[in-house]
């Protein structure tokens, strides 16, 4: 898994944008539940930017993606 966040501290910044590379997450690997979790509070000041070269569509975090 790879996952870059800029770790530029900005005070003044609004959005905090997160990167996600081949994490497995969509595949049910370690940690899905906890991020499915995530999803359902996640701050509107965050974006999260998945890209997953396996996806399952039957997942629980998927569908809360697509949510």
């Amino acid at each position: 898994m790879r996952s870059s966040a800029f770790p530029i501290p900005c005070r003044f910044c609004r959005k905090r944008l997160i990167l996600m590379e081949d994490s497995g997450f969509f595949k049910g690997g370690q940690g899905a539940e906890d991020m499915t979790q995530y999803m359902e509070r996640i701050p509107e000041s965050t974006c999260l930017i998945f890209v997953e070269s396996e996806v399952d569509k039957r997942s629980k975090l998927y569908k809360a993606v697509k949510k």
